[in-house]
């Protein structure tokens, strides 16, 4: 348990870098150490609303603060992602007490919105008892009426603020709209759908991929009548077309009659205007299931780098474009994401291939990529993508019968079962291959065990039953790699590996399993030295 005189430290040290504008890159790990912690979330919530009440409260340090819990949410996010019981309680009893402080007066609005507004930045859903609650306090105090005319002012002004990038607008906007009640929400998107200024109306698209099925409907409504006031435009009109492939079944009818409405009054799609491909990347996968991928676009005398990440049980999790940047600027941040991340050239088809899948994944998980995949789709030169599943069987099959006869015999198995012993150190992504999971807490609780009788219990009581995940995790990996030149000889061992794994072969025979057992061990025992040795570069 972090002691609340340190998270009070940690805080005033936060805040005080703050101010330098230099923050660590050691928040992160201390997010990751909140995760784990419920008291220690709990805490800084009581923090929050002691420095929030007071006359003159310390603005740095309730920052720093918001900083802090906003990181433990975007690391209770990868928990709940994996269904993992500790961090679904964990995020109950954070509501529970955001609810509780704010009935009781001690948590002012103000920084019920900002606590709330920490959960939409990390899609962590806040519950309806507190989207009630934030309307019952609007209610109660509610802010100035917003016209027509205020609307078309503040959407002017993040029009200014952004440059025109309505993605960027409509990420600002739901992301701030996602703490409030549904009726709220939908508020601002026939505000935005109805107005005056064409521009403002293109972000009204992003709505039809909001989190609320409910939203999603009106949203659709609404487009129905905007289309009858000629206010769907031809962009408007390609990118809805787009979007729908990603809807669920009975959600598209509602979008093909505003569709249909579109077309009728002649409106016709907006033609592309792609750049030209200069380079397509992709990460390794991490011991998570995710993998990004990215594209570096040259816009007329500008660049662009657009990027997806994809992640396994998800889908596409996140998309973002960065345009308008120089040579200079686009070959640092091409530097910069070669330095932070392995790296491997693969070529568009293969990029489309993996979205394609992943999209499939959203599908059967019910979570819709963002809008900002739009975005990514119409930098690099496509009008739409479609779910396009490829089961881990099939690409298991087509890479086994990709591989030449004569190195894919018994020789060229114990060839590579070898190799992989030594993947770690050529592949720094492979450092992130560990497990966990609640049953780890049972099965390594027993402390007379030593690290190598904890290894095997994992080996043979864990991971055995976790082999399709990694057979699917090693599948992906030797697909990447067999699309890049640089590595065009590892794929076939990766996918050698792959197929032993996904058999009845003991998992102790393949090397590489016996280094997730082992990473997975020293993960489990790590976090329990943090408190005396200190969180990253903020000793305690």
């Amino acid at each position: 348990m972090i002691p609340r005189t340190t998270l009070i430290q940690i805080a005033k040290m936060i805040a005080e870098d703050i101010a330098r504008g230099t923050i660590t890159d050691s928040v992160p790990i201390v997010g990751d150490a909140l995760a784990s912690d419920a008291e220690a979330m709990l805490t800084l919530l009581d923090l929050v609303a002691k420095e929030g009440s007071k006359k003159k409260p310390n603005g740095p340090l309730l920052d720093a603060y918001g900083l802090l819990f906003g990181e433990g949410l975007q690391a209770l996010r990868y928990g709940i992602e994996h269904d993992n019981p500790q961090a679904q309680a964990i995020i109950a009893s954070v509501r529970e007490r955001i609810q509780a402080l704010s009935v009781e007066g001690t948590l002012p609005p103000e920084l019920l919105l900002v606590l709330l507004t920490h959960f939409a930045s990390a899609r962590l859903d806040p519950g309806q008892e507190l989207q009630v609650l934030m309307g019952e306090l609007m209610e109660q105090a509610p802010p100035p009426e917003l016209s027509s005319d205020a609307l078309g002012a503040l959407m002017s002004s993040l029009l200014q603020d952004f440059a025109g990038d309505i993605f960027a607008i409509h990420g600002q906007l739901a992301e701030h709209a996602m703490v409030v009640p549904e009726a709220y929400r939908m508020g601002m998107v026939v505000g935005v759908l109805m107005a005056d200024d064409a521009a403002v109306r293109e972000v009204a698209t992003g709505w039809l991929l909001d989190s609320s099925a409910m939203i999603r409907r009106e949203t659709a409504a609404v487009f129905d009548q905007a289309a009858s006031q000629d206010h769907v435009s031809g962009t408007m009109l390609r990118r809805m077309i787009a979007v729908r492939a990603w809807l669920p079944e009975d959600e598209r009818p509602a979008v093909d009659a505003v569709i249909k409405a579109c077309r009728r009054k002649g409106v016709d799609m907006s033609p592309l205007v792609a750049g030209k491909l200069v380079s397509v990347m992709a990460s390794g996968i991490d011991g998570s299931g995710s993998q990004s991928l990215f594209v570096l676009i040259k816009e007329g005398r500008k660049h662009a780098m657009a990027s997806l990440l994809l992640k396994e049980g998800v889908g596409v999790r996140d998309a973002w474009v960065n345009h308008g940047m120089t040579k200079r600027q686009a070959e640092d941040m091409l530097e910069e994401i070669r330095f932070q991340m392995d790296m491997f050239d693969i070529s568009i088809d293969h990029l489309q291939q993996s979205l394609g899948h992943a999209l499939s994944v959203n599908a059967d998980s019910g979570v819709l990529p963002p809008f900002g995949l739009v975005d990514f789709l119409e930098t690099i030169g496509l009008a739409m993508a479609t779910p396009e599943p490829l089961p881990d069987e099939v690409l298991l099959a087509r890479l086994i019968d990709a591989i030449p006869a004569r190195k894919g015999g018994p020789a060229s198995v114990r060839r590579a079962l070898k190799e992989s012993a030594h993947w770690p150190t050529e592949y720094d992504f492979l450092e992130s291959w560990f497990d966990e999971g609640p049953e780890l807490d049972a099965l390594l609780s027993d402390e007379t065990l030593s690290l190598e009788q904890q290894c095997v219990l994992v080996l043979e009581q864990y991971l055995s039953s976790r082999r399709a995940i990694w057979a699917h995790r090693l599948c992906r990996v030797a697909e990447t790699l067999r699309h890049c030149p640089q590595t065009a000889a590892d794929w076939i061992d990766f996918a050698l590996v792959a197929r032993e794994v996904a058999s009845d072969r003991p998992l102790a025979e393949i090397p590489l399993m016996t280094i997730v057992a082992a990473l997975t061990v020293n993960v489990y025992r790590g976090p329990a030295s943090f408190v005396t040795s200190g969180i990253g570069s903020y000793p305690v």
